[in-house]
Formats: C-alpha cells, sequence, structure tokens
C-alpha cells in the first residue's frame, strides 16, 4: 500500500519549484534589462543611418515590408547589429553582482573566479582569469574601433 506524503512535504516541493522559477525569471529579466540599452543604441544608430529614399524606391518597385526588411534593411543595418552583439558579449562576459545573485550552486564563470581569489586576498591566483577575459574583451573591441575607422574613411573619401 502506498504511503500518502505529508501535505508539508508537498508544500515544500511547490514552494522549491516555485522559488527556482522566479530565480530563472529574474535571471533573465535582469539580463534582457540590463543590456537592452546597448543594443537598442546600436540599432537605432544603424537603421537611422539608412536613407528613406531607398525605401520609396524598393516599395515603387513592388517589394513589400518583409522583402523591404530582409533584401535593405537588414544588410544595412548588419554592422550596427553586430557591433551591439559583440559590445553585450564583453559585458556578459565581466558581469559579476547578476552572476553571484543568481547562478547556480556549484557553477563558476570567469568573473566568479577572479571573486573568489581576490576575496582572499591571493590576486596571482586569480590574474590567468583576469588575463582570459581582458583578452576575450578586448578582440571585440578592436575590432569595432577597426571598422569605424574603415566606415569613416569611405564615407570621407565618399564626399570628396
Amino acid at each position: 500500500m502506498r504511503e500518502s506524503t505529508p501535505w508539508r512535504k508537498r508544500l515544500a516541493q511547490k514552494a522549491l519549484v516555485w522559488c527556482w522559477r522566479v530565480r530563472a525569471l529574474l535571471s533573465s529579466l535582469h539580463t534582457s534589462f540590463a543590456f537592452l540599452a546597448i543594443a537598442i543604441g546600436f540599432a537605432q544608430a544603424g537603421f537611422s543611418r539608412i536613407s528613406i529614399d531607398l525605401d520609396d524606391v524598393a516599395r515603387l518597385l513592388g517589394a513589400g515590408p518583409g522583402t523591404l526588411a530582409r533584401t535593405i534593411h537588414l544588410p544595412l543595418a548588419q554592422p550596427a547589429i553586430f557591433g551591439a552583439a559583440l559590445l553585450i558579449f564583453v559585458d556578459c562576459l565581466k558581469e559579476l553582482p547578476a552572476t553571484l545573485l543568481l547562478r547556480p550552486l556549484n557553477v563558476e564563470t570567469l568573473a566568479t573566479y577572479i571573486y573568489q581569489f581576490a576575496t582572499r586576498g591571493s590576486f596571482e591566483q586569480g590574474s590567468l582569469a583576469a588575463l582570459i577575459i581582458v583578452a576575450v574583451g578586448i578582440l571585440p573591441v578592436i575590432r569595432i574601433t577597426r571598422y569605424a575607422d574603415i566606415a569613416t574613411r569611405l564615407t570621407l573619401d565618399a564626399r570628396s
């Protein structure tokens, strides 16, 4: 015969499941809102550089909204969207407060690994992880800077 579980145990299990769901929701909301400003700013900058005349010409040629977005807007805004993705990647890589608060148990990221050694005062042991964060974070910045220099030169050449 099957023994029924006490109502307190069932309530505790439901509360635990609810806590994990809330934790996952808070984690995704924090990530979304914290880095949304970067993505929106870059996307607005990229789409604002697209001339409205291109839209008018495409509509005159019979392009619908989907074709317009797929063939004109997204290819022209792709560098800005790529830049936003790179900067969000760098920010996520070095994010510590949300990682400390919302990470699952026994999961380490580079930021929490460095934090462990920094709180103990043994900076030498955490220096390799810090260098990895710096190296991985600086490569996208170098790429964005080079692209911005090339775009500036092309703009200046087109005007002269």
